[in-house]
């Protein structure tokens, strides 16, 4: 089954990265301004080479005009997602 995860994307960043956690959100920094899908291209590419999947493997389900989105990633169940997030220093805290 495809993993979901909930992200909130920041715009007009300085770079491209994973920030951390926000709550339930992972937080993504973007150069790309909110227009015309650049920033959700720029979200699905970081997001990509965090988890060392292609882009297509990355798909936003809800959210595409607002900051926080929900993604799915076809390739990886949750468990996994976590996993690579986790051993790329982005452990998921308890709240």
């Amino acid at each position: 089954m495809p993993a979901r995860l909930s992200l909130k994307v920041t715009t007009g960043a300085s770079r491209n990265g994973i920030v951390g956690w926000l709550g339930n959100y992972l937080k993504l920094r973007v150069t790309a301004p909110p227009a015309k899908g650049k920033a959700n291209k720029a979200a699905i590419e970081t997001l990509a080479h965090a988890l060392n999947v292609p882009k297509t493997a990355i798909k936003i389900v809800s959210g595409s005009t607002h900051p926080v989105k929900t993604i799915e990633v076809s390739c990886l169940s949750e468990k996994q997602v976590y996993e690579r997030l986790k051993s790329a220093g982005f452990a998921r805290k308890k709240v």
